[in-house]
C-alpha cells in the first residue's frame, strides 16, 4: 500500500519522539495513539522500514570503536577477531531464522493489515447503504401516513355522503307516501266526478247545481293533477340528486379500495426494507467482529516482533 509522503514523515517523527522519551521499541498502537488517530494499514509498513533501519543503527554501533583497536594488544586483538568472527558467524544464523520469522510474520500481517484495509471499507460502504435504506424507510413512512391520512379523509366523506343519500333516501319515502295520498285523493274525486254525472242525467232539475259542482271539482282535481306533476318533478330532482350522490359514493369507495391496496403495499414495502436493514446491520457487526479479530491478530504479530 502507498503512503503519502507527509503520512508516513510523521508516523517516523513520531517514533522517534517516542524513542527518545524511553520507549525502546514503540508498537503500532503507542504511535497511533500519540498521533491522534490513523490506520494501521498505513502506520504498520511504516514503522515496519522504520524498525529494519534501527536494527542497521544498532549493528553499526555495536561495533569496535578504532580508539579502542588501537589500545588492544595484538594477541588480544586475534583472540577478539576469533570471538567476533564466531559471534558473527552465531549471530548471522540467528539473524537469518529471526529473518525469516519476521518475513513470515510480515507477510501475515500485511495480508491481516490488507483485510483490515478491505473491512473498513466495505464497512463504510455497508454504513452507506445502511443509511440509503433508512431514507428510504422514511420516505415510504411519510408516504404511508399520508395515504393513511388520505384514506381517512375519504372514510369521513363518505360516511357524509350515505348519512345524506340516507336523508334523501327519507325525503324520497315522504314524497312517494304523499303522491301516494295525492292519486287517492285524485281517484275518490274522479268517482265523485262520476257519481255527479249519474245525478245530473237523472236528476235535470238538479242540473245547474251539479254542473256547478262539477266544474268545483274539475278545477279541483286540475289542482291535484297539478300537485302531483309538481310532486313527481321533485320526486325526480330528489332521484336524480340520490343516484349522482351513490355514484360519487361508488367512486369513493373504489378509491378507498385503491388506496388501501397502496397501503398494503407500502406496508409490504416498509416491511422488506426494514428486513434488509436488519440483515445490513448484522452483516455490519459481523464485519466490527472480524475487523476486532484481524487488528488483535496483527497486534500480536508487532508483539512477536518486538520480541523477536
Amino acid at each position: 500500500m502507498t503512503v503519502k509522503p507527509e503520512i508516513k514523515s510523521k508516523i517516523i517523527d513520531t517514533a522517534n519522539t517516542l524513542v527518545a522519551e524511553g520507549v525502546d521499541s514503540p508498537t503500532n498502537d503507542q504511535v497511533r495513539e500519540r498521533m491522534g488517530g490513523g490506520s494501521l494499514s498505513h502506520i504498520s509498513p511504516v514503522m515496519r522500514e522504520w524498525r529494519e533501519g534501527r536494527k542497521s543503527e544498532v549493528a553499526v554501533a555495536l561495533e569496535i570503536p578504532s580508539d579502542l583497536k588501537k589500545a588492544i594488544e595484538t594477541s588480544l586483538s586475534q583472540v577478539w577477531s576469533a570471538a567476533n568472527k564466531l559471534a558473527s558467524a552465531t549471530v548471522e544464523k540467528v539473524q537469518q531464522e529471526a529473518q525469516v520469522a519476521i518475513d513470515a510474520a510480515s507477510s501475515e500481517r500485511d495480508e491481516a493489515l490488507g483485510e483490515v484495509s478491505r473491512l473498513e471499507e466495505r464497512i463504510l460502504e455497508l454504513q452507506k447503504i445502511v443509511e440509503d435504506k433508512e431514507k428510504s424507510v422514511h420516505l415510504i413512512q411519510s408516504d404511508f401516513d399520508q395515504e393513511r391520512a388520505r384514506v381517512g379523509q375519504l372514510t369521513t366523506e363518505a360516511a357524509a355522503l350515505t348519512a345524506k343519500i340516507e336523508d334523501r333516501d327519507a325525503q324520497v319515502k315522504e314524497l312517494k307516501g304523499e303522491l301516494a295520498e295525492a292519486r287517492e285523493y285524485n281517484r275518490s274525486l274522479q268517482v265523485e266526478l262520476k257519481e255527479a254525472q249519474v245525478a245530473i242525467n237523472a236528476a235535470s232539475s238538479e242540473r245547474d247545481e251539479s254542473l256547478g259542482k262539477v266544474s268545483r271539482l274539475e278545477e279541483r282535481n286540475l289542482e291535484l293533477q297539478k300537485v302531483v306533476e309538481d310532486k313527481e318533478k321533485a320526486v325526480h330532482l330528489v332521484q336524480s340528486d340520490l343516484d349522482k350522490e351513490r355514484g360519487r359514493v361508488s367512486q369513493l369507495a373504489s378509491d378507498t379500495a385503491t388506496l388501501t391496496a397502496k397501503v398494503e403495499d407500502r406496508d409490504a414495502q416498509v416491511k422488506e426494507l426494514k428486513g434488509e436493514l436488519t440483515e445490513a446491520r448484522d452483516h455490519n457487526r459481523n464485519l466490527q467482529a472480524e475487523l476486532v479479530a484481524l487488528a488483535k491478530q496483527a497486534q500480536k504479530g508487532q508483539a512477536d516482533d518486538k520480541k523477536q
